[in-house]
């Protein structure tokens, strides 16, 4: 299962990560914001810790893939009021994550962000958000005794905070 898991969000990260290099557009939207950034991450699309790409698609979409310390992720956020530079704009989406710990198992989490991003004149990003997740651990077995392996879910929040650079 965890296995599963792994595999898409791999393909999901290569995807989102090799269609935007194939995007033939222009580097700076109208507002003269730059299309493309890297972040470093606390939650959210990268596990615990670890770095995003994301690529603007519109003055109202952002698609990312991250990978972290212990786990990989893609998502999706919406800006319902355009994405402007020097302004905080709210957004929200949906965000897919997963991770594995040697030992102790995996699993996924989905969460739909409610949040905000600060875009700098000077290229940086500052951003949070939190919402409703869903997730769902799958304990490493024991060994041969064990013949399943016990599955959790549970509804919590979840959430992300990201500082990144724009190019």
């Amino acid at each position: 299962m965890n296995i599963i898991i792994i595999k898409k969000s791999i393909i999901i990260f290569l995807g989102f990560f090799f269609c935007s290099l194939q995007i033939i557009a222009q580097t700076v939207n109208e507002e003269g914001l730059e299309k493309n950034s890297f972040s470093g991450n606390f939650f959210g699309t990268s596990s615990v810790i670890g770095v995003t790409y994301e690529r603007i698609i519109s003055d109202k979409i952002i698609l990312e893939g991250g990978i972290g310390l212990v786990g990989i992720g893609a998502g999706f956020s919406y800006y319902p009021f355009n994405i402007k530079k020097s302004k905080f704009c709210p957004y929200t989406g949906i965000k897919i994550s997963s991770l594995v710990l040697v030992d102790m198992g995996g699993g996924g989490i989905v969460y739909m962000p409610l949040g905000l991003t600060l875009f700098t004149k000077n290229r940086v990003n500052v951003g949070m958000d939190i919402g409703p997740a869903y997730g769902k651990w799958n304990e490493a077995s024991g060994g041969p005794g064990q013949h399943k392996e016990p599955t959790s879910t549970t509804l919590y929040f979840y959430g992300n905070l990201k500082v990144g650079f724009r190019f």
